[in-house]
């Protein structure tokens, strides 16, 4: 297996895991997917609402 099909697998499996922990409430589980100084990030978000 080439080094980008192993990057590629690996990020659908973050992808994959994101979505399985956020939808089903494992808030825990799911930040620990990031990065420890990660900034999760909103540009779409209403004009209220948070951008980071």
């Amino acid at each position: 297996m080439s080094t980008q099909e192993q990057i590629r697998n690996a990020a659908q499996a973050t992808f994959k895991n994101h979505l399985e922990f956020l939808s089903s409430g494992e808030i825990e589980k799911w930040v620990d997917l990031f990065e420890e100084n990660g900034i999760l990030e909103f540009p779409y978000g209403p004009a209220d609402f948070p951008k980071q």
